[in-house]
C-alpha cells in the first residue's frame, strides 16, 4: 500500500494531514481493508507489485510447496497474476467477507475454482479461505460469526477438490459452531487464538503436542481446560 499526496489547499493550514502514509511493512499483507478508513481518500492500493515470479521460483528452490494468495475486488488482477506465477503443491485462496458481498464472494471463489481448473486442470485442489473480521486472539464467543456467515455463501462450491476454509476470529470452538450451524467446513485458520494460548504453555514438547492435536483435530481440542 502507498500513499499519495492530495491537494489539500482548501483546509486550512492546521488541518492538513501529513501527505505520506506509513505502514508497518512486517505486518501487511495486502487484505486492503485500511483503503475505506481514510478520510481524504489518500491511500492507494497496487495489486500484486510486491511479487515477482523470480522471486517465488527462488522460494520454491528454497524448499516453498505452498502458497496463500489474498484477493481483493480486482479479479482480472488476481487472473492475470495466477497465470505468471509457478505452480505449488498446495495453493490457498483468501477472500475477505470484509471486502465483498455475499454475491461478490461467489464470484471471486468461481473465479478461482476456473482459473485453478484452466491452469492446472480438473484434478488440482484448492483451498478457498473466507477471512473474515481478525481479532488478534479474542476469545469471545461470537468473533468467528463472520467468516461462518460468509462461508455459508459459497458452499455450493465446495467439492472434493475445492476445500472452504474458515479464517478470521477463529476459535477452538469454531468448527463445531460451524457444522451445527449446517456450514461443514473442511477445515479452519486457528491464527492469533492458537498463538496466544499455546504461548501460555512453558514445555516446549507440550506447546508441540497441543499444535499437533488442534491441527488433526481442529472441533476436539479445548484451551479452557
Amino acid at each position: 500500500e502507498k500513499g499519495e499526496e492530495k491537494d489539500n489547499s482548501h483546509l486550512p493550514s492546521s488541518s492538513v494531514p501529513s501527505p505520506r502514509f506509513s505502514y508497518n511493512e512486517n505486518l501487511c499483507f495486502g487484505c486492503s481493508l485500511c483503503l475505506p478508513s481514510c478520510h481524504f481518500d489518500a491511500l492507494k492500493f497496487t495489486n500484486w507489485s510486491a511479487f515477482e515470479t523470480k522471486s517465488l521460483i527462488e522460494l520454491q528452490e528454497l524448499g516453498a510447496r505452498a502458497i496463500e494468495i489474498h484477493l481483493n475486488n480486482d479479479l482480472d488482477a488476481f487472473s492475470e497474476f495466477y497465470k505468471s506465477i509457478p505452480e505449488f503443491e498446495l495453493e490457498s485462496f483468501c477472500i475477505g467477507s470484509g471486502q465483498m458481498d455475499p454475491a461478490q464472494l461467489v464470484k471471486a471463489a468461481e473465479t478461482i475454482i476456473q482459473e485453478v481448473k484452466n491452469k492446472h486442470g480438473s484434478s488440482k485442489a484448492c483451498i478457498i479461505q473466507i477471512d473474515g473480521q481478525a481479532m488478534s486472539g479474542a476469545t469471545g464467543q461470537n468473533t468467528d460469526i463472520i467468516s461462518i456467515e460468509a462461508a455459508r455463501s459459497i458452499m455450493h462450491l465446495q467439492s472434493d477438490t475445492v476445500f472452504i476454509q474458515l479464517a478470521g476470529g477463529i476459535t477452538d470452538k469454531s468448527f463445531n459452531k460451524a457444522f451445527e450451524a449446517g456450514v461443514k467446513v473442511n477445515g479452519v485458520a486457528i491464527g492469533s487464538f492458537a498463538r496466544k494460548k499455546i504461548s501460555t504453555i512453558k514445555d516446549v514438547d507440550k506447546k508441540i503436542e497441543w499444535a499437533k492435536t488442534l491441527v488433526k483435530n481442529p472441533g476436539t481440542l479445548s484451551f479452557d481446560n
